[in-house]
């Protein structure tokens, strides 16, 4: 890395030198970021190859209390860069409206991937991830799926291969798995999980992508609810995007916690992995709410995730808060995720 690429770098981003939950300073290498849309946009706007940025911006696991997150973070004007005009649309909240997961769209995308294969790379590895992410949604088992998925992903594609085994997997599509990127959260038996695993819910309150969650079934029983638009650089503004899809209510959308009152249930899905003062967050919700729930991802490398979290971590969180919590870490076998509820 020559010295004009660390002289941008400065500009750009900033060392973390403590734990953004615990406040710890020791911590230790933890792994390298995956290469996405979002590394390929912030190599970009910041004016560096995305190979330099991912040797750059590493995950470290926090010695105390085990939260993982990056050793560099972003400046918030390159953060408002990224989700206010190059990515101003949460991608995978509107697969859940695009009608996109069916095998003429899947087989039309191979089209384009054979197009811009060695011509246009950005493209190419657009369709690449879209092709990806209708192959990892598909319910039925085979090992055709992870046989097209590696030769998808290899450094030299065989494109005649591709098609061959990409007609076979076509015939595989038909309904989205449960909690893909196509459906999400929005599913009865889930939120019949939630409700059993809490106290008795009057209203519901969510945060995080309004496409995703269980608004529209606490909604369809009657339960007041309310979806919080926080104004955070590393998350989508969703104006005109899934906020817009979903359809909610004026009365609905809040923006300052403090017009509402008490809530007896609040959902916090897929958000608290942006956030650079988690802990901080956490304590206005657990202020505003009897009880509420987390769920994330786990093992996230992604770049635009600022943290990754363990039960250690969220079991921290509780003793913070003075909280007690539950863990369902194999509620689902479609989709590896934590889900910790606080009380």
């Amino acid at each position: 890395m020559n010295f004009n690429t660390i002289k941008l770098f400065k500009n750009k981003i900033y060392k973390i030198n403590i734990c953004p939950l615990c406040k710890t300073s020791k911590a230790k290498y933890h792994s390298e970021c995956n290469k996405n849309l979002y590394s390929e946009f912030l190599s970009k706007i910041i004016g560096i190859s995305e190979e330099d940025l991912i040797k750059k911006i590493n995950n470290y696991q926090c010695s105390n209390c085990n939260l993982i997150y990056k050793n560099f973070w972003f400046r918030d004007n390159i953060l408002k860069n990224l989700f206010s005009k190059k990515i101003k649309i949460h991608p995978k909240g509107m697969d859940i409206y695009n009608k996109n997961f069916n095998k003429n769209f899947f087989l039309n995308e191979l089209k384009n991937l054979k197009k811009y294969y060695n011509k246009n790379l950005p493209l190419f590895n657009k369709s690449k991830r879209t092709i990806g992410s209708i192959i990892n949604a598909i319910k039925k088992q085979s090992p055709l799926k992870n046989r097209l998925l590696r030769e998808i992903d290899s450094d030299n594609p065989n494109i005649k291969k591709i098609f061959k085994i990409s007609t076979k997997v076509s015939k595989l599509i038909d309904q989205p798995k449960k909690f893909s990127r196509y459906v999400g959260y929005n599913d009865i038996s889930f939120w019949n999980f939630i409700k059993k695993n809490t106290t008795k819910i009057n209203n519901y309150a969510e945060v995080g992508c309004p496409s995703w969650g269980l608004l529209n079934k606490a909604k369809e029983e009657k339960k007041k609810i309310f979806f919080y638009k926080r104004n955070e650089n590393n998350f989508w503004n969703e104006e005109k995007g899934c906020l817009k899809k979903s359809k909610l209510a004026k009365k609905e959308i809040v923006t300052n916690l403090k017009i509402i009152n008490k809530i007896s249930l609040f959902g916090i899905i897929e958000y608290l992995d942006h956030l650079n003062d988690p802990l901080k967050f956490l304590k206005e919700i657990n202020y505003k709410s009897q009880n509420f729930f987390i769920i994330l991802e786990k093992d996230n490398k992604a770049i635009q995730h600022f943290t990754s979290w363990e039960n250690k971590s969220l079991k921290f969180v509780a003793k913070k808060l003075k909280k007690k919590v539950k863990f369902f870490n194999n509620y689902t076998k479609t989709k590896n995720i934590i889900i910790a509820i606080y009380y």
